[in-house]
């Protein structure tokens, strides 16, 4: 099944290019030359569309010009493929498309790309990875701590918002994660408009499969290529994640990219592969952490493996290429990313910590068989040790986290894992070499760091740990199965094509929900209309009755400068002495908060503004899907989101215009610019909204237009229910602490009462705003019936009209 074997200084025939590897490598390069390009100017603060552009097109030509000279000189033999080839891969490759080709706009419902799109915009804008931010410029010091929380873990930086985004010591924030997808987020937006950022990944997963036909065909077989390209296009994993902008999938390409470049150099001794190898594997290490620790070491131990050859053209450029990238992202994480690196190093030495505080005698007597299993296979192997060890390896931490173990068989279904696991025996017993092991063991060494990283899981969002490496690879052993088992000439032959079709539909069935109604459709344009509404030089607060990466998108993405408050405040001063600076600044203030959702205890209520102005500006609906995160279980349930946005702008007092007449304060309903304390949540009666009061209710009322006939009266619509034996409440009704009237003739029925005012009232009403008044007796319904409520409860307050 594998062909010739190699160990020691023993050489293969080399094995020509082939017409779509040429074009591989023709495309690759441009890649790489604007991912080096773009990373390294938005590290020095330099990043803008036309740089990127100048410099990655320099690049992309002397790179193209020197793999030309080299392929020209080497006299490397280029061989076409048949019609039917070309047929597979466009099929296969248009297929993937269709499949990957409505992406979601996880602007703001996509956790850690939510971020990735924010750090992405804000590189384009600012032209740096790490900024300075507007809001910190008059936050005053002795507030940040009411609103930037502190992380637990050191160096205890304080949190701008939610996702990562950190303040350093120099005031600027440090955005998490590594940058390369930012960068290329950037790069997107820059060239063809906000919304290309969303098809980045669609371009990428498509290369993906693309990049497993090309290496599955070389290493194995045509048919190992085409079932590992159809297989991981029809995946879950690859389906989802490319409508999902987070670095999953540029980890893939770039990680595919460096084991289909380290086989090619090994097949040719070819310098263009093995400087592509070399680049590949670095650019890779600039996506995630899992991937620099993984691909990096291994790159360099294909070199010492590689060193054996008679031929060393390729080692040298590997070595020079992968040295120089991999040095950088080495940098980048140990500077830019420092506090990302460093915090996930400590989460990953509590997690091995933990593991070996939980072993116990039978999970270690597991492991004593394992260990002895593995010496058998160490010896059996011989110059094959080290994938020995690997598989051995496997088995031991699977023993340790089978929770992940679950999660692999989840994503690739028990078939897939099956057969991968039995794609990945016969690779080790039929013709294994180091030719093979940049295929094996990325797989198997990935493997082992999920296992010992991570043990419980939620779906998705713990599927994207596999799909840079694990996915693919699977993918690629169940198609050298099928491929060595084919062979056969029996009727296991012809049955083992049953695998990758049972598999098709098991996985277009897991893909099913997703495909039949795309997720995060239209948030986007949804999200740019309350920006819209919003001044570019205004400060907006958030809190958590919104989604909570609104306001990362409104900073980063619309340059609104935004503040989310992941709790009320402790007190009106600290948010009063906020926003008094910044409108003394020169900036407008504005809260964009869900009011009908303002039941919460910590989202912000109109009594945090009381010393403020509000005027209700517009309501934009927010309306989008997106998968039901699950545990124990596929996901496969849409979460529809729907709510109201209301933008209010806050103000000084007295700057208010006056309102005109009749002024309606619908309880229950549109209430948010009036209530101020004393209220319970919202709830139906006799088919409308109203609110229990608590027995002292303020509201805040605006200053009021005068009226025509020069009086005022006070209209209320409520309802007083007491229980048996209890007096119907007197309810007394206050203007800025003045008696206004008492309303007696209180009952359980909803009617309304009308108080006139007096004339100094009415007059101090039209002068400026007011504050309404509220009071009665109250009643615990726990007190009086079988009833679990505890509440204390005033009246049933349906509206207020003055008129």
């Amino acid at each position: 099944m594998m062909g010739t074997s190699e160990s020691g200084a023993t050489t293969t025939p080399a094995r020509p290019f082939e017409l779509p590897e040429l074009l591989f490598i023709a495309a690759f390069l441009p890649i790489a030359a604007f991912s080096w390009v773009g990373i390294l100017l938005a590290e020095l603060g330099a990043f803008s569309g036309w740089r990127v552009l100048v410099g990655g097109t320099v690049v992309s030509a002397i790179a193209v010009a020197a793999a030309m000279r080299d392929h020209l000189g080497s006299g490397a033999r280029v061989v076409g493929v048949s019609r039917r080839t070309w047929i597979s891969l466009v099929l296969v490759a248009g297929v993937s498309a269709g499949l990957f080709g409505r992406p979601g706009e996880y602007l703001i419902e996509g956790a850690d790309a939510s971020i990735y799109l924010a750090i992405g915009r804000n590189i384009e804008r600012t032209g740096r990875i790490i900024t300075a931010d507007p809001l910190i410029e008059v936050m005053p010091e002795e507030l940040r701590a009411s609103f930037f929380p502190r992380d637990r873990r050191s160096p205890r930086l304080e949190g701008r918002l939610p996702g990562g985004l950190r303040i350093g010591p120099d005031d600027r924030v440090i955005p998490g994660f590594f940058h390369l997808l930012p960068v290329w987020i950037a790069i997107t937006s820059a060239a063809a408009g906000p919304y290309a950022p969303y098809y980045l990944n669609v371009f990428l997963a498509v290369l993906g499969v693309g990049l497993a036909w090309l290496i599955g065909r070389r290493v194995w077989s045509p048919v190992a290529g085409g079932v590992a390209a159809v297989l991981l296009a029809f995946n879950f994993g690859q389906i989802f994640h490319a409508g999902l902008p987070s670095s999953e999938m540029l980890a893939q390409v770039l990680v595919l990219s460096g084991i289909f470049f380290t086989v090619l150099a090994w097949d040719q001794s070819s310098r263009v592969s093995g400087a592509c190898a070399g680049m590949a594997i670095g650019l890779a290490a600039f996506t995630r952490i899992d991937t620099l620790l993984l691909m990096v070491p291994l790159g360099v131990g294909w070199l010492v493996l590689a060193r054996q050859r008679a031929h060393e053209q390729a080692w040298r450029w590997y070595a020079a290429t992968l040295a120089i990238v991999a040095g950088h992202a080495i940098l980048h994480a140990t500077t830019i990313a420092w506090v990302y690196t460093k915090g996930l190093f400590a989460d990953g030495w509590w997690v091995v910590a933990a593991l070996v505080r939980e072993l116990d005698s039978a999970t270690l007597l597991a492991l004593i068989l394992v260990l002895v299993v593995a010496g058998l296979i160490v010896i059996r192997l011989r110059e094959r040790w080290l994938i020995g060890l690997g598989a051995a390896a496997l088995l031991i931490l699977g023993i340790v986290s089978p929770g992940v173990v679950v999660t692999a068989g989840r994503l690739l279904s028990p078939l897939g894992l099956v057969v991968a696991l039995a794609g990945l025996g016969l690779v080790l017993t039929r013709g294994a070499s180091v030719r093979v092991l940049p295929v094996v063991l990325p797989f198997v060494a990935s493997a082992m760091l999920l296992l010992a990283w991570h043990e419980t899981t939620t779906l998705p969002h713990d599927f994207r740990r596999a799909v840079p490496v694990i996915l693919p690879g699977a993918m690629l052993l169940v198609g050298a199965f099928v491929a060595g088992v084919s062979r056969l000439r029996s009727w296991l032959g012809r049955a083992v094509w049953l695998v990758p079709l049972g598999l098709s539909v098991v996985f277009l069935q897991d893909s099913w929900s997703i495909l039949r109604r795309p997720l995060a459709q239209g948030i986007h344009a949804q999200v740019a209309e309350i920006a819209a509404r919003i001044p570019p030089d205004a400060l907006v607060l958030t809190d958590k009755s919104i989604p909570g990466h609104v306001a990362a998108a409104l900073q980063y993405t619309f340059d609104r400068p935004a503040l989310r408050l992941s709790a009320r405040p402790t007190g009106e001063a600290d948010l009063a002495r906020l926003i008094s600076r910044a409108v003394a600044s020169g900036r407008q203030v504005f809260a964009a908060i869900a009011p009908f959702a303002l039941d919460r205890p910590d989202s912000l209520w109109r009594s945090d503004f009381a010393a403020f102005a509000l005027h209700e500006e517009s309501v934009v609906p927010l309306h989008y899907e997106v998968l039901l995160p699950v545990r124990g279980a596929f996901p496969r349930e849409h979460r529809v989101d729907q709510l109201s946005v209301a933008l209010y702008r806050i103000d000084a007092r007295g700057t208010e215009s006056r309102a005109a007449l009749p002024l309606m304060v619908d309880i229950g309903g549109d209430d948010f610019s009036f209530l101020i304390q004393g209220f319970h949540a919202a709830e139906s009666s006799e088919s409308v909204s109203v609110r229990w009061t608590t027995g002292d209710s303020r509201l805040a009322l605006p200053r009021l237009a005068s009226p025509p006939a020069g009086s005022l009266a006070l209209v209320f619509r409520f309802s007083a229910f007491r229980p048996p034996n209890r007096p119907p409440p007197a309810v007394r009704i206050a203007i800025d602490g003045l008696p206004v009237g008492v309303i007696n003739d209180t009952t359980s029925d909803q009617r309304e009462h009308r108080l006139l005012l007096p004339t100094a009232i009415a007059d101090r009403m039209m002068s400026g705003p007011t504050m309404l008044s509220i009071t009665s007796d109250t009643f615990v319904p726990r007190d009086t019936s079988s009833s679990t409520d505890g509440r204390k409860l005033g009246i049933l307050l349906d509206w207020v009209r003055i008129e």
